[in-house]
């Protein structure tokens, strides 16, 4: 009898430590991480947890589950099963849903995109937006409508700055922090000012964002195109024909001026009807603060920045001037690269 009850012992302590070891911790020799879909019943989890490697029966593990009363509480979501942690500390993270955060990215939109080159530059290390649906809502009046904005698009609203954007957050949430912090960085700005003199300043903004990236030209610049609309003079800008065009390089030739589009400042007084670009706080601060002259013309310089005259022949001239100069550069380039 005693020997018959050292045996019951020793078998009860075998299947105690065979049970601790194969039922009682997750069997993955390293972190997992899966995603249990929404409307999973407890059963189609147990099997994928299985097939993953995390838990050793499907049978246990479930009757596990219904100790803790957890069969229908598992939650969706995405989820760490650490390698060789206790079972039943598992199976409360599955239902109080202590799911893995989502990566978050540090992503820089600069001044001067537009919202296509804002999709572009979202998606620049891994699919934050849908491409689609992001233009699409960018383009919604309904959507536009509810945050706030009377315009017929997002252009111009997409404030340029750094975000920290996570991988669970939808194109709607996306859109509305790049458009609440355009309120707030524009709130010195525009506070008080009627709406529609805000989307002028910013179709203004949005033009002298894309001719200089010389803080100190920006009010120049923005002055000469108020000139222009004192005098009912064309504002012959290149940057909306080139947003008209699709096309954001330097060279433009005749013919594109030429192009039929509302955006056409060559073919068309006034200003553009949406702005071209997502300008930043220097070019809005240009845009409202003008600074006062008589200039109506300027030209790229040799340097990066731009000469400005008040007359027809002084842009001429100047033209002619810096024509030569850019040819000087590039021949003294090319002995340069013909020496090498």
């Amino acid at each position: 009898m005693k020997i018959f009850g050292f045996l019951l012992i020793i078998l009860l302590l075998t299947g105690a430590l065979f049970y601790d070891k194969n039922f009682n911790y997750t069997q993955n020799s390293k972190d997992e991480i899966f995603t249990i879909p929404a409307n999973s019943t407890a059963a189609a989890t147990t099997r994928m947890l299985k097939r993953r490697g995390v838990i050793r029966s499907s049978s246990v593990f479930l009757f596990q589950v219904r100790l803790l009363n957890a069969e229908k509480r598992i939650k969706a979501g995405k989820y760490k099963a650490c390698a060789h942690r206790p079972i039943f500390s598992f199976i409360e993270k599955l239902y109080s849903g202590i799911t893995v955060p989502p990566p978050v990215y540090s992503i820089t939109i600069p001044e001067g995109f537009n919202m296509y080159q804002v999709v572009q530059r979202l998606n620049q290390d891994t699919d934050i937006v849908r491409p689609s649906v992001f233009l699409s809502l960018c383009k919604n009046k309904a959507f536009i409508k509810s945050l706030g904005i009377d315009a017929p698009t997002l252009e111009g609203f997409l404030f340029p700055d750094t975000y920290k954007i996570s991988l669970d957050m939808s194109e709607t949430d996306v859109i509305k922090l790049l458009v609440e912090n355009f309120k707030q960085k524009t709130e010195p700005y525009f506070s008080g000012l009627p709406w529609s003199k805000k989307y002028e300043y910013l179709k203004m903004a949005s033009i002298v964002e894309k001719e200089t990236q010389v803080d100190t030209e920006r009010a120049l610049v923005a002055s000469v195109y108020y000139n222009r609309l004192r005098i009912r003079m064309h504002l012959d800008a290149d940057p909306t024909i080139r947003y008209a065009l699709d096309k954001d390089t330097l060279a433009l030739r005749y013919k594109d001026l030429k192009v039929k589009s509302p955006y056409n400042t060559y073919r068309r007084y006034g200003l553009p009807p949406t702005p071209i670009t997502n300008p930043g706080s220097k070019a809005i601060a240009a845009a409202v603060f003008p600074a006062e002259s008589s200039y109506l013309y300027f030209v790229s310089n040799a340097n990066g920045g731009h000469v400005f005259s008040k007359t027809l022949r002084e842009q001429i001239n100047a033209k002619r001037k810096f024509k030569r100069l850019r040819r000087l550069k590039k021949l003294k380039e090319r002995r340069a690269n013909a020496k090498n």
